[in-house]
């Protein structure tokens, strides 16, 4: 029997000898393979850092290039302007103003100050979420008082040891909890703030009504004028016409080709802003800008069209 168990210890040894050998090849075989994918995730960083270098000076060199074009472009484009000057041609007036434009603008200036006067979409959002939230806690409160009471009755009526006494006296303290919470917390203050937004979304509302005529004629005017406007700079670019030098800083002689629709309706608004606002700079295209303390609506408007226009002239 002895010797049985001996057979079967060395057989067990013998397994286990084996399987160790074959462990150590597999882990051997998996370490190659490990520092093998090392190396080829480190050439491949290599090669993504080389990519990555060569695609920034792609696009510093695109950028340079552009910013070329748009140089030589821009003196072409004066050496075409002296030439056609030097022949005698005089450049197209889009910002004309007669009797009739005039009347226009002085309706569309008034709408743009009646509504500069109102408030905004932003303000009245706000102030209706100060009157919201304050209606709120008053409607808290009441609930809380209320609740206050239905537990006092129940208190009085019921058993000392009841689970209905237990629940009551729960409901009781979380509704004077409540309570002690609103009277802590500014109470008069929010209220007050509550009554100024409230008041200000009224007058916001009389006003609104007392301006709608002039709001209503202005918008009325602006389409007019804004027709005459875009029709004129189309046909003045549809005739390769000799544009002033403040329309082709910004917008240049010709329509943007990835968006001609956006070009013209930015250049129709600013050519509107001119006609409206009398501006004769014959260099910039809005002027110099208002004064900003004054806070004026031509400020506003001119500080929108500013931003708009913008993207023509980078």
């Amino acid at each position: 029997m002895s010797e049985d168990w001996e057979q079967e210890l060395e057989r067990v040894r013998s397994s286990v000898s084996s399987l160790k050998y074959e462990w150590e090849e597999e882990r051997g075989s998996l370490q190659s393979d490990h520092s093998y994918l090392d190396s080829r995730v480190d050439r491949i960083k290599d090669e993504v850092d080389v990519l990555d270098s060569g695609h920034t000076e792609l696009v510093d060199r695109i950028a340079e290039a552009e910013a070329h074009i748009a140089a030589v472009a821009r003196q072409v484009q004066w050496l075409e302007r002296r030439a056609r000057a030097g022949a005698g041609e005089e450049p197209v007036v889009l910002d004309a103003v007669d009797d009739r434009a005039r009347a226009l603008c002085a309706a569309v200036r008034e709408m743009y100050e009646q509504r500069d006067a109102l408030l905004t979409v932003d303000q009245r959002a706000r102030l209706r979420k100060t009157v919201a939230a304050h209606e709120q806690r008053v409607q808290g409160l009441a609930q809380a008082r209320m609740d206050m009471v239905a537990a006092s009755r129940t208190l009085a009526r019921v058993p000392l040891e009841s689970s209905e006494h237990s629940s009551a006296a729960m409901a009781f303290r979380i509704a004077r909890n409540t309570i002690d919470a609103a009277h802590g917390s500014n109470q008069d203050q929010l209220a007050g703030r509550a009554r100024n937004a409230a008041a200000a979304l009224a007058e916001d509302q009389d006003t609104s009504a007392a301006v709608q005529p002039a709001l209503l004629a202005g918008e009325k005017a602006r389409g007019e004028l804004e027709t005459r406007v875009r029709t004129r700079i189309a046909e003045e670019v549809a005739k390769a016409a000799l544009l002033p030098v403040w329309f082709t800083t910004v917008f240049g002689p010709l329509p943007d080709r990835k968006d001609p629709q956006e070009w013209l309706g930015d250049a129709t608004d600013a050519v509107l802003y001119r006609m409206v606002y009398g501006v004769r700079d014959s260099v910039l295209l809005l002027g110099e800008q208002p004064d900003p303390d004054e806070d004026s609506a031509q400020c506003h408007q001119w500080t929108k069209l500013q931003r708009s226009v913008a993207q023509w002239s980078s």
